[in-house]
């Protein structure tokens, strides 16, 4: 993908893996990137190295959210894509008051702050000189399938991909508004070699996809004048699949 001049994506949640990659493909293909983390990594430093606009910000607190929504707003003029990528996952706390301060927390990383920053940034989306404006909100499979364990995280989740739905209609029709679910597509550090085995027995395609497949899926949605208020699983078809969270 070789991107228009003047293409600006700003992508939360930079500081590895999924977050990591696509500001990295979106900067090689041209876009003026700035990239969101909140924990300073090796990854975050390539991406810096690389010409990525890189700011920190703690999206669960409220003064460091709008002081990065004001530097965006103070420094650019327009916005071609928006992705919400950051996000937090975690298996629901056994402690009663800590659950509660969990739950909050996947909340405001999941529902609070991308509705902030939409809140805020969609005038810079609407001046895009593109034709459409690019806005993706990266859910999950768990919000169709929710997993007892993760509750929770799927319920912040689920708030997130409403929130996509009402932002395509809202946004219509200079915004485009997706989302993309993804599902096993690389196996956390914490997973044991029995976890892995049965994730991949759970899904169609029976191979860990990386984080590519997230890539591409945001091309798709990029180039597609046509596409709106889809929402695309990338998730080797474990949705289809009778599957058990591990």
């Amino acid at each position: 993908m070789q991107l228009e001049q003047d293409f600006v994506a700003l992508v939360t949640g930079c500081s590895r893996r999924c977050g990591a990659l696509l500001a990295s493909q979106l900067k090689q293909a041209g876009a003026d990137v700035i990239g969101h983390f909140r924990t300073m990594t090796d990854d975050v430093e390539r991406l810096d190295a690389m010409g990525c606009t890189m700011i920190q910000a703690d999206l669960t607190n409220h003064d460091q959210l709008l002081h990065m929504i004001d530097y965006i707003m103070k420094h650019y003029s327009h916005l071609s894509l928006l992705i919400h990528n950051a996000s937090s996952f975690e298996v629901v706390d056994s402690d009663y008051q800590a659950s509660l301060k969990q739950l909050q927390h996947f909340i405001d990383v999941h529902v609070s702050a991308p509705f902030a920053i939409n809140e805020a940034l969609s005038p810079l989306l609407l001046k895009c000189p593109q034709q459409h404006a690019n806005l993706i909100h990266i859910t999950d499979i768990y919000v169709d399938n929710p997993a007892p364990k993760y509750r929770s995280y799927c319920a912040a989740k689920a708030g997130l991909h409403s929130l996509y739905m009402s932002y395509a209609k809202l946004l219509a029709p200079k915004v485009r508004v997706n989302a993309i679910q993804p599902g096993p597509v690389q196996f956390l550090p914490s997973h044991t070699q029995q976890q892995q085995q049965d994730i991949l027995g759970q899904t169609l395609l029976n191979v860990e996809g990386g984080y590519g497949p997230i890539y591409e899926a945001v091309k798709f949605l990029v180039l597609n004048p046509y596409v709106t208020g889809a929402s695309i699983k990338v998730d080797g078809g474990r949705s289809l699949t009778e599957w058990k969270s591990v």
